[in-house]
């Protein structure tokens, strides 16, 4: 739970007490010497990373919002990408993905 890790909430935040939150926060995350904005919405994050993965971006608080397994096909983020503006925070996982269905149809 990111209250129970040392984050204060500011910047990730969901319902307390079952109660639905009021609205996203967006903040900014940097990726690949790139920073963006994403928009948070959750109460979980990832305390140790599982073996394999690694840290593909960070939150200004130090929360990791994304990861990537170093030989598989397989991406996750923190962050609601349908939730989130245009730019790089939606983009990414797009081309992300685009480039995973492209890899796997020329083998």
């Amino acid at each position: 739970d990111v209250s129970q890790g040392g984050f204060d909430g500011g910047l990730h935040r969901d319902g307390e007490g079952g109660e639905p939150p009021v609205g996203d926060i967006a903040h900014w995350t940097e990726m690949e010497g790139s920073e963006f904005e994403v928009t948070s919405h959750h109460h979980q994050g990832v305390r140790e990373l599982g073996r394999d993965l690694e840290v593909l971006s960070k939150s200004s608080d130090g929360m990791i919002e994304a990861v990537k397994h170093k030989s598989l096909p397989w991406f996750a983020v923190q962050w609601h990408p349908e939730r989130t503006e245009e730019g790089l925070g939606r983009a990414l996982p797009r081309e992300w993905l685009r480039k995973e269905l492209q890899r796997c149809t020329t083998k």
